[in-house]
């Protein structure tokens, strides 16, 4: 019986990350395509300045040392993971900034360098950060949507208890974005380098 139990509650925790990575992946596409699209002021100056002769990936990192990288990083990932012990709000409150960061920063990169280009320079990198990004987002707002999920699920469910269950996993979820924040910013620290 407790066997047939905890087999059913790692069930429910795995459907809870999975909707809580869902629900926070949209967030980020989303909003990252929409500033994507709205970027046009953005762009025409980055392309201005890329036609003025600034190639230069200087600008686009203002301190291209691992530290430096890592500091913004995780002080995002940080902010996202902060939803854990306050219901997803500080998460649900600075995904959307993050994410219109990233479509700005996109299509203003997109734009000076040309597609082909930007991919080369941030391939290897970016597919780790954005990963951490979203793994801190999914720490985030865990608890909330483990705790709604059983509330919703069964009558008798407290929504405390489903939520202070889910903090430890939330917690190895957030240190796992943090792992892969620091894997990219190694890997672009050694692409900036490479590039100077």
């Amino acid at each position: 019986m407790d066997a047939v139990d905890g087999g059913e509650k790692a069930r429910t925790m795995r459907g809870s990350i999975a909707l809580s990575a869902a629900l926070v992946t949209g967030l980020l596409a989303g909003v990252a395509c929409v500033a994507w699209l709205a970027s046009g002021a953005l762009t025409s100056l980055n392309v201005a300045a890329v036609a003025a002769g600034d190639v230069d990936i200087g600008p686009l990192v203002e301190d291209p040392s691992f530290l430096g990288i890592a500091a913004r990083n995780l002080s995002v990932a940080g902010l996202l993971t902060a939803g854990i012990p306050l219901l997803g709000i500080p998460t649900l409150l600075s995904l959307p900034v993050s994410a219109m960061i990233v479509g700005f920063t996109g299509a203003s990169v997109v734009a000076s360098l040309g597609l082909p280009l930007t991919l080369d320079r941030v391939s290897a990198y970016i597919v780790f950060e954005l990963a951490g990004i979203v793994m801190a987002a999914t720490a985030g707002v865990l608890p909330t949507v483990h705790a709604c999920r059983q509330v919703l699920g069964r009558p008798r469910a407290r929504f405390a208890h489903g939520y202070t269950v889910a903090i430890p996993p939330a917690l190895g979820v957030g240190l796992i974005g943090a792992a892969l924040i620091l894997l990219g910013a190694a890997i672009e620290t050694a692409a900036i380098s490479a590039l100077t």
